[in-house]
């Protein structure tokens, strides 16, 4: 209401003239030297005060017009001064009063249907005139009549313009006035409408959508969302920042709540949809995040990873599809293939490998994986593509396959062979050992020869040790052996020297003689070398051995007769066979190359050869058969030798297979035969077989040569042209050819190549040619060349590529993204693609399908029975556009009470009933191209039978509420318009009137019952019911409890400490620290938990000391607590000294002693103990460390600190060491003082104790069995029948005052049969020794009495050794030629030892009687001229 006006700041002048003082008297007349008044006011008379005063005030601050007065009136002064009898003069005139500046900030502070409310603030200059007031003014928008508001000027900054009609635009402005005048105006930013704003929008999310909203694909979605605001809200929709596509989302929206309906959810629904509610420039906001989720996808695939036994491993990836929520296990099935069912063995199972048991011996097993999500099991399954088999019988295991490493080497002998040197008829060995991958093959040679398989020798080689055994060599044996390694990486060899010694004897002078002879030998027969040369080597050295040169021709005639013999015998064995060998050992030849075969016998020569081709006998009898290839010579090759009488067996059959030279096959890397200028093309030349072909490419019968188009791969099997010009025509041949073996095929067939030239050109037309089309219609483009083939389309818009590939694009059902300028070429090719140029573009406008505007006739979208109502729907363009209207979805139809206008674009209801209650929509359609358009926004129609009802809510909703806390009530009512409400608290009417009551600050006064009801009407009010009751309880805010997260309140440095703040209740409050009244700001060592409930430091130091408090707050209510009670931190400067004393005091301690540390620190509490020996920590954690028995590995130095805390522990400094010395304790030993000599005179046995390696006096305990004897102190013991009938075990030990006080017992001494034991021992050894001295006198006079026997008394030998003669006449003796050579003796072992034979043996020792034999055995042929054979 308006004031009375009241001045808001009086004038100077006035001011002066009240605090004036009285006129003081005339001042005396100042002296001329008097220095000049400090100011006017001081010097001038006392009538001049009124008008000076005004002066006086405005020096300071005064205006700057102002400012010459104020300078003129200062000389003035001292004038009046000096003449004291003039009278004073006039005061000076005030300066003229100034309005003040513009009113600040005008705003609108409240408004409704009959008022508006406005606030400013004071204007920055006031001035010297003061302020008296303001006027508010007011106008019309579109009008210069501007109303005051006020009659009389009010001084406050806010006022309410009343009696104002609804629905006017006003501008307001607010003017200062003073005694200078009207300020400036300070105005409304704009025009403001004069309505109703009843409530603030607000919306009311249910709970079920405050989390995620999850729907499965197909399903319906319908969201109702309430809110509230008056008037009604403008309500708007957001998905993922963009507005909602309305072909998939309808929005419905009412004044009282939003509806979000989705016919049929699909996952491209999914997202965050916000919903914005504004009412002016107020404005609420609310998501929700919407999940539309569906079955998964099978797993992406599934893997038999292993069989074993009666389990298989399997292993899968997660599928490609999650259905848009999470896989939370799979499911796995198996089905036996013999009945194909499928049985789940695992489900909800979480892993992606797994091992299926139990499975069944002899079957084979499928299997399957589902995946599972929040919706079920995916439809399908994946299977796996092996097959699990049981088997029967053995478990089989399928090791994994690893890349073979290449191992392949060549030979390498790691041990050579060594010289050696032998003795004849001993066997002896060569050794050697060889490397290589793959195994070599072992050869031994004598002196170049191949030794092969001769019994002589025996060849081992084994885990790459090689041996070769010469079986009782002769001197012909020696020479040099090579044992050579062959494999396919290559061949080594190594050779050593064998020297065959002959025994010691005299027959060594003849064969210097006879070499010629033994080297013409071999080539008689085919008898191993080796053991002709030793039969030949013993017939000459028997020979030589026994006669005289003269007789020379004798021996030559016997000699050949009797090789005749042995070759005639050997003729009888097996003959050699040849080897083939075939150059190149090719399995596949062609025509017109050339093979050759080899046949070779490896013993001697001379030898004639027949060939065979497929067991026919060829005309050639060379060694070497040279073919030139014809498909004729294709079959199997053998031979065989003939020398003489002798013919071989056929060596081993050679396949050769003969074929045509193949023609290439030559082939295009695309399916077009003409290409553009630029375009890439490949031909591909091919033979049809595995051998290394290399091509060579033709054009038009001209070779084709690589230049910067044209390239070949390495094997010139593929050409490739890079860019395609004129020069590329004609037709391409090719032909292949193998360098290594010069074969050369024929050409291929041609292939042509046609090349234009230039780029095709490419058509775009559009179906049907509407430049501009709405959304959902159909539109079709087709892209068009006519030349060549193999083409695939890129469609671009707006320079986008498409995914389309065909010549036809087609929009089913165009959207705005369509719009576009539309473009297409074409391409082809594989690697490179070439393309055609662009087509001319189509531009494509597309449009949405405009939304008919629906409004109301009347300004009430709530009315009552036979009220008359108007809607009307208008598109936005031009077209014929007909309309349709619908109530609650249904079509309506005119009848008595609604009618429509020509273009049924006006509804027209005359009188209103239930019946037309709902919400009414329009839409348009345009026939001609079946485009409708989608329903207009609805407009609600109410009709009321009944009163409104009105609901109470709270803000915030809290049932219990702290002091000085703000809380707000809203009465609302959804029905029409236009009330005023009534607030009642514990049923006591209050001052407000508005649909909202706001406690800014409560206190305990405020608690109550709080209802409120609604009105409205003129001269006779209609009331509502009262709404419901809400209880307001009013409570203290809580006092936080301060804890300590330890014992202890003292620290030391770099100690951690920990504080807990905790509120008594469950509310989620946030805490602030102080330290002796300043607030704690975490920092390096300082950290809280997130809500502040936890200080901790991690580090403490001085600066942390001090008393900690804390308080707390709910930051979402602005709530702070009181400080809680206070904790004192008291920090050291530093770490506790740690004492460490020892019990008893000794550095040495003895084996068995007792001895305990104690670690003492006197400051705080709470302490945990470290123990160490030698800096190795020790179990003990209490202060005491106790050793009942010191040992030797208790000596070393001892030191231990203290540690506190739980997490990170804070450690003192390590106490001072003790060092703890280990002595063995001396150990007591017993003697047996009873000597050897007495043990035959005495019965008793002395004993001694006495301690080892001690210089000390000891007193000594003895023990009997264990029990100490009850004597005096002694050293001596005397163990007697009497005393110690059961000769018992005795121990003794020493004991002293001194450290330390005992030794160690002595060993268990035994007395038991002692003496007797001696005595026994005494005589044995006396009786042994007396024997020995008889039997060696004996001997020695044995040997001087016995007589040596007589040579003649010997017994006579017989005759060993039988001369030729004697052998001839016996017909039971064979050769001893044939007797040596036969397998019999070959392997029987050396008896030259034992029967003197012939053989080549130096091993026998030759005695006397020997010697003595074989002498006048050699006299007595000599005499008779006769030839002794075998004999030594």
């Amino acid at each position: 209401m308006p004031g009375k006006p009241a001045p808001i700041k009086k004038s100077p002048a006035k001011k002066a003239v009240v605090k004036a003082p009285e006129p003081a008297p005339e001042p005396k007349p100042a002296p001329v030297e008097a220095p000049p008044a400090e100011t006017p006011a001081e010097a001038a008379p006392a009538k001049a005060v009124e008008g000076e005063a005004a002066a006086a005030a405005p020096a300071e601050a005064a205006p700057a017009e102002a400012t010459p007065a104020a300078e003129e009136s200062a000389p003035a002064a001292p004038a009046e001064a000096v003449v004291v009898e003039e009278p004073p003069k006039a005061p000076t005139p005030p300066p003229p009063a100034l309005p003040t500046s513009t009113p600040l900030n005008v705003t609108v502070d409240d408004v409704n249907e009959s008022s508006l409310t406005i606030k400013w603030q004071t204007p920055e200059t006031i001035g010297d005139s003061g302020l008296d007031g303001y006027t508010v003014e007011y106008c019309k928008d579109g009008s210069t009549d501007w109303v005051v508001a006020n009659k009389e000027l009010i001084a406050v900054n806010r006022y309410c313009i009343q009696n104002l009609t609804a629905g006017d635009l006003l501008h307001v402005r607010v003017v200062a006035v003073n005694p200078g005048g009207r300020s400036e105006p300070g105005t409304l930013a704009g025009p403001v409408p004069i309505r109703e704003i009843v409530d603030r929008p607000k919306v009311r999310m249910p709970r079920t959508l405050r989390s995620r909203y999850v729907k499965q694909v197909g399903e319906q979605i319908n969201v109702v969302i309430p809110f509230l605001g008056k008037p009604k809200p403008v309500v708007s929709w957001l998905k993922d920042g963009q507005p909602v596509d309305s072909k998939r989302v309808n929005i419905r929206n009412s004044d009282k709540d939003s509806i979000l309906f989705i016919r049929a959810a699909q996952r491209e629904d999914s997202g965050v949809y916000e919903m914005t509610v504004k009412v002016d420039s107020f404005e609420d906001k609310a998501t929700i995040t919407l999940q539309i989720v569906e079955l998964p996808g099978p797993p992406a695939s599934v893997k038999l990873v292993d069989t074993w036994g009666f389990n298989a491993a399997l292993e899968w990836t997660p599928p490609k599809d999650n259905g848009n929520t999470e896989i939370i296990g799979y499911t796995i099935q198996k089905a036996d293939r013999k009945t194909g069912e499928w049985f789940t063995v695992l489900d909800h199972y979480h892993r992606l490998t797994a091992t299926v048991s139990d499975l069944i011996m002899g079957n084979s097993y499928a299997f399957r994986v589902f995946a599972e999500n929040k919706v079920g099991l995916s439809e399908m399954g994946t299977v796996t593509k092996a097959v699990a088999t049981i088997q029967k019988t053995d478990i089989v295991y399928t090791p994994p396959e690893y890349p073979e490493h290449d191992f392949s080497e060549a030979p390498k002998f790691t041990t050579p062979l060594s010289n050696r040197a032998a003795t004849v008829g001993y066997t002896t060995k060569l050794l050697c050992s060889v490397r290589g991958s793959p195994k070599p093959k072992i050869e031994w040679l004598k002196n170049q020869m191949i030794i092969g398989d001769d019994p002589k020798f025996r060849q081992i080689a084994q885990q790459g040790i090689c041996s070769l055994e010469i079986r009782k060599p002769c001197s012909f044996d020696g020479g040099v052996y090579t044992c050579r390694a062959k494999n396919a990486q290559g061949e080594a060899t190594v050779s050593c020297k064998l020297e065959v010694k002959p025994e010691i004897n005299n027959s060594n002078s003849c064969r210097e003689e006879t070499v010629w002879f033994t080297n013409a030998f071999p080539v008689l027969c085919f008898i191993s070398l080796a053991e002709l040369h030793c039969i030949a080597d013993i017939q000459i050295n028997s020979v030589f051995t026994c006669t005289a040169q003269w007789k020379m021709w004798r021996f030559k005639i016997f000699s050949v007769i009797y090789f005749l013999a042995v070759c005639a015998d050997q003729d009888n064995g097996n003959p050699p066979t040849p080897i083939l060998n075939k150059d190149p050992g090719l399995n596949l030849m062609y025509v017109g190359e050339t093979v050759t075969f080899t046949c070779k016998v490896s013993v001697s020569s001379g030898w004639t050869y027949v060939w065979y081709k497929d067991g026919n006998e060829l005309t050639t009898t060379e060694e070497i058969n040279r073919i030139r290839l014809d498909l004729s010579d294709r079959g199997h090759y053998s031979c065989k030798a003939i020398r003489g009488a002798i013919t071989t067996d056929r060596s081993n059959v050679m396949p050769l297979n003969v074929l045509e030279i193949p023609v290439p096959v030559l082939s295009r890397g695309t399916r077009w035969s003409d290409v553009f200028p630029t375009e890439n093309v490949k031909f591909s030349c091919k033979m049809q077989d595995s051998l290394s072909w290399t091509y060579t490419w033709y054009r038009d019968g001209q070779v084709i040569q690589p230049d910067n188009t044209v390239s070949f791969d390495p094997d010139k099997a593929t050409l490739s042209i890079s860019s395609a010009s004129d020069s590329h025509a004609g037709q391409y041949m090719c032909k292949g050819f193998l360098s290594s073996r010069s074969v050369n095929s024929s050409f291929s067939s041609g292939l042509d190549l046609t090349v234009y030239d230039k780029k095709p050109n490419i058509n775009l037309s559009q179906d049907p040619e509407y430049k501009e089309m709405f959304i959902g219609e159909q539109v079709s483009f087709t892209c068009g060349i006519k030349v060549s083939s193999g083409w695939e389309y890129e469609w671009y818009r707006d320079s986008t590529l498409l995914t389309e590939t065909s010549n036809k694009y087609l929009i089913n059902s165009v959207g705005k993204t369509d719009s576009g300028s539309y473009t297409c070429k074409a391409k082809r090719g594989s690697d490179k693609f070439f393309h055609t140029d662009s087509s001319q573009a189509i531009h494509l406008q597309i449009e949405e399908i405009p939304v008919p505007v629906l409004r109301r006739g009347t300004r009430w979208s709530d009315v009552f029975r036979t009220e008359n109502v108007k809607f009307s729907c208008k598109m936005q363009d031009s077209l014929s556009w007909t309309y349709t209207w619908s109530r609650d979805g249904q079509v309506i139809q005119p009848d008595n009470t609604v009618s429509f206008d020509s273009d049924k674009a006006t509804l027209s209801i005359s009188s209103a009933s239930d019946s037309h209650a709902g919400q009414y929509m329009c839409k348009g359609f345009l026939s001609s191209r079946s485009v409708n358009s989608r329903f207009s926004s609805g407009l609600d129609l109410t009709v009321y039978d009944m009163k409104p009802n009105i609901n109470l809510s709270q803000d915030p909703e809290y049932k219990e509420m702290f002091i000085g806390e703000q809380v707000s009530f809203t009465c609302g009512i959804k029905v029409s318009s236009g009330w005023k409400y009534e607030w009642y608290r514990d049923s006591t009417l209050l001052t407000e009137t508005s649909n909202k009551y706001l406690i800014n600050s409560v206190g305990k006064t405020d608690s109550g019952s709080y209802t409120c009801k609604a009105k409205r009407g003129s001269d006779k009010f209609f009331h509502t019911d009262s709404s419901q009751a809400i209880h307001l309880q009013i409570e203290e805010i809580p006092v936080p409890v301060l804890r300590r997260g330890t014992r202890w309140s003292d620290v030391f440095p770099t100690e951690n400490v920990k504080f807990s703040c905790k509120m008594q209740g469950s509310l989620s409050w946030t805490y602030t620290w102080s330290r002796d009244g300043q607030v704690i700001q975490p920092d390096n060592t300082v950290s809280f938990d997130p809500d502040k409930a936890t200080l901790s430091i991690s580090s403490a130091s001085d600066s942390h000391a001090g008393q900690y408090t804390c308080k707390g707050f709910l930051s979402n209510r602005s709530v702070n607590s009181r400080f809680s009670s206070g904790l004192d931190l008291t920090v050291y400067d530093k770490k506790p000294s740690v004492t460490l004393t020892q019990d008893p005091e000794y550095k040495v301690m003895f084996t068995g002693e007792q001895v305990s540390f104690t670690c003492g620190i006197n400051v705080s509490s709470g302490w945990k103990y470290e123990w160490y020996r030698d800096s190795t920590s020790l179990a003990e954690t209490s202060n005491k460390y106790l050793i009942n028995s010191v040992g030797k590995t208790d000596s070393g130095s001892y030191t231990c600190k203290a540690k506190r805390g739980s997490g990170k522990f804070f450690h003192t400094d390590s106490s001072p060491f003790k060092d703890l010395e280990f002595k063995e304790r001396p150990k007591a030993i017993i003697l047996a003082l009873t000597g050897w000599s007495e043990v035959f005179s005495t019965d008793s046995l002395v004993l001694k104790c006495q301690v080892e390696e001690s210089q000390d006096a000891w007193n000594y305990t003895w023990f009997k069995a264990g029990e100490p004897i009850i004597l005096q102190a002694s050293e001596k013991h005397t163990a007697t029948p009497q005393n110690d009938p059961e000769q018992s075990a005795y121990t003794c030990r020493g004991i002293r005052t001194g450290r330390p006080s005992y030794s160690e017992e002595s060993s268990s001494f035994t007395t038991k049969n002692l003496l007797l034991k001696r005595r026994l021992l005494l005589s044995i050894s006396g009786c042994l020794f007396f024997g020995i001295i008889a039997v060696f006198i004996g001997c020695i006079v044995l040997r001087v009495i016995r007589k040596p026997v007589d040579d003649y008394e010997k017994p006579e030998e017989a005759e060993l050794f039988l001369t030729m003669a004697q052998l001839k006449d016996r017909s039971d003796t064979p050769s001893p030629l044939v007797a040596y050579i036969t397998d019999e003796n070959l392997k029987a072992p050396s008896q030259a030892g034992d029967e003197n034979d012939t053989t080549c043996n130096e091993s026998a020792p030759i005695t006397s009687e020997d010697q003595a034999v074989t002498t006048e055995s050699l006299d007595k042929e000599e005499n008779n001229a006769a030839m002794v054979s075998f004999k030594q």
